[in-house]
């Protein structure tokens, strides 16, 4: 069986990290004691119980659905698959935590940004705008925090991929990277659907990454604020609401310009095996996917790009530049669905969600 390299950690502090080079069918018990053997963890003592974090499973019995951990009773009938995932840059990781700590409701897997196809999403406080910070400094906005992975300590309901928490009234940004074509069309939508931006960036004739701040809705100096609406029935509590964007992307694969100047191209995202894994079949034999998946290597940043202009989805007269524009269907696009928790403040936040011992993606 294929080895694959795995980072494993415990937490965030020097020495919580270690790295080893595994058979993808190793049980959990199996590497449990290499760990072990490498001093990495300890046994079971009164204040330190290390377990693995799940990131998967298909039936309860798999699992103690308690804080998303896996029973140490059944590691010796589980391999890593049913722990192991990948960063945003495609490397392998399993996460241990202490299960003697103290752990709040909801709990999720700490990432910088949310990664989709060829699309990467930061979500930041709007720092650009001098109303922004004036404003976010007036209700004692902290950073987002940004979770993946988000599930209720004891198993009751539905996860969350990808979640954002902040104070209400937050006023925040999007900054988008993704590929392009000739061009690519952005859009950023509210829960409702409600369209916040709808924009073609024009490339040129050579496909490649741009990146995109949103910070405002479109046509208008209004800035984005998060505003939380009642979610009791989602989250059980009282002092956290929920709020929802979709961003999407797609390849625009042919621009002209009002004076009739054509950019064409149809290239396709560069693309890469993940990390770790010698061949498609040890990626398939860790994940249960399908032996020729592979995953759009995204970059942090981008180029750029040569010019904006709103969408113009029927396809009338010239808008902000462009004549017309081809693109790709939206059933091909590349989509973030981000949830806000939204809270009153920081505190409460820190109460009811928070993040396993996970690195920063």
């Amino acid at each position: 069986m294929a080895r694959i390299d795995i980072t494993f950690h415990k937490g965030l502090g020097d020495g919580n990290t270690t790295k080893l080079s595994l058979p993808s069918d190793a049980t959990l018990e199996e590497v449990r004691k290499q760990l072990e053997s490498a001093k990495f963890l300890t046994h079971d003592e009164a204040d330190v119980q290390y377990r693995f974090v799940q990131t998967r499973t298909k039936s309860k019995t798999d699992f103690n659905q308690k804080q998303g951990l896996v029973d140490p009773d059944n590691e010796d009938q589980l391999t890593l698959k049913k722990v192991l995932r990948r960063d945003n840059d495609g490397n392998y990781l399993v996460l241990i935590t202490n299960a003697k700590a103290k752990m709040p409701d909801y709990m999720g897997m700490g990432t910088d940004s949310f990664v989709q196809g060829s699309l990467r999403v930061f979500v930041e406080l709007n720092g650009d705008d001098g109303d922004a910070v004036e404003k976010n400094k007036k209700i004692q906005a902290f950073p987002p925090l940004t979770l993946t992975d988000v599930r209720p300590a004891d198993g009751s309901a539905s996860n969350f991929d990808n979640v954002c928490v902040v104070v209400d009234g937050s006023l925040i940004k999007f900054t988008i990277t993704a590929w392009a074509a000739a061009g690519m069309e952005y859009r950023v939508e509210t829960g409702m659907g409600e369209a916040v931006t709808d924009m073609y960036v024009l490339n040129g004739n050579s496909g490649k990454y741009v990146t995109i701040d949103v910070r405002n809705y479109e046509g208008s100096h209004k800035l984005i604020k998060v505003v939380g609406e009642s979610a009791k029935q989602i989250l059980g509590h009282d002092r956290v609401k929920l709020q929802k964007a979709v961003i999407k992307t797609r390849r625009a694969l042919e621009l002209t310009l009002s004076d009739g100047t054509r950019y064409a191209n149809d290239d396709q995202a560069p693309v890469r095996r993940p990390g770790g894994a010698e061949t498609a079949e040890a990626f398939a034999s860790v994940t249960g996917s399908e032996g020729d998946q592979t995953v759009y290597e995204v970059p942090r940043t981008g180029v750029k790009p040569g010019g904006l202009a709103p969408a113009d989805e029927t396809g009338g007269p010239a808008v902000g530049g462009f004549k017309s524009v081809e693109t790709e269907s939206w059933e091909q696009a590349s989509v973030v669905t981000v949830y806000f928790l939204v809270f009153k403040t920081w505190e409460d936040a820190k109460e009811i969600v928070g993040s396993y011992n996970a690195p920063a993606a």
